[in-house]
């Protein structure tokens, strides 16, 4: 039983990881396209996004087992932390 809760939230983290990171690497490919009007600004926007969304998805995942790798629940990491 504890081992399928711990996987359903692991894999909740992995949900949370791939979509937030999609939203941000959408909104900073927008955020570019707007600071480099024109077709020089869309081109840039367009392979900026998949560029910073699998960046932040990286880097999300490696925090990830870092903190909550086997071994740690959230109760010790908080516990570490304080």
């Amino acid at each position: 039983m504890a081992d399928k809760t711990v996987k359903n939230e692991s894999n909740v983290t992995e949900k949370l990881i791939e979509v937030g990171a999609d939203i941000a690497g959408n909104t900073s490919s927008a955020a570019v396209s707007f600071l480099l009007a024109g077709p020089m600004g869309a081109l840039v926007g367009a392979i900026s996004g998949p560029a910073i969304t699998h960046t932040l998805k990286h880097v999300a995942s490696e925090i990830k087992s870092r903190f909550l790798g086997k071994g740690l629940n959230k109760e010790s990491v908080i516990t570490q932390i304080i």
